[in-house]
């Protein structure tokens, strides 16, 4: 197995982890997966979509709506729905 293919399998099994963690209690848990990304994220990358992001989740606007809404979904197609989001 080279790098690359193990850096992807990694990916997706973060990703797998992260979905099933938001299944449990997206109200609680999209907060709480934010907070993680910004710690782990490097210094800058991202800086203003994830502060974007950031205002969403805290202020409950109109995005955060339409994520919520998501779970109205069946779950198989949220989770593409994300998977495609965010690959």
């Amino acid at each position: 197995m080279n790098f690359s293919s193990l850096q992807s399998s990694v990916q997706k099994f973060g990703m797998n982890q992260a979905l099933k963690y938001l299944e449990k209690d997206p109200e609680t848990n999209i907060p709480k997966l934010m907070n993680l990304v910004d710690k782990v994220m490097p210094e800058g990358w991202y800086g203003s979509q994830r502060k974007l992001i950031r205002e969403q989740i805290d202020e409950k606007g109109i995005w955060y709506d339409y994520i919520m809404k998501l779970y109205d979904l069946d779950a198989g197609v949220r989770q593409t729905v994300f998977k495609n989001f965010i690959f």
